[in-house]
């Protein structure tokens, strides 16, 4: 359970730029690699795979769901938030299943 709360501390205040070129779409596979990253370095955690939904719109107050698989089995549930209607996205570890 301390990795949990760790791993939701360390991972809630991200936020990040994320925008398919020329598009008004979050660039998935690059909202996933940034996942990844983020819960890896405030973690002892390895990533093995993080789902987010395909063709989302930047659109002010979205929420969405990715989830991300760690090495041991479990899955981190991951909500995403678009916090200025543009390519600025927030993400936080909210539970684990």
């Amino acid at each position: 359970m301390r990795r949990h709360a760790r791993l939701a501390a360390g991972a809630a205040l991200v936020a990040l730029l994320v925008a398919a070129c020329g598009t008004d779409l979050v660039d998935s596979a690059k909202l996933e690699q940034t996942i990844k990253d983020g819960i890896e370095a405030s973690t002892d955690f390895t990533v093995t795979n993080v789902d987010c939904p395909q063709d989302r719109v930047f659109k002010l107050g979205d929420v969405f769901t990715c989830k991300a698989q760690i090495s041991d089995g479990r899955t981190l549930i991951v909500k995403v938030t678009n916090e200025t209607g543009g390519g600025n996205l927030r993400y936080e570890v909210t539970g684990v299943e």
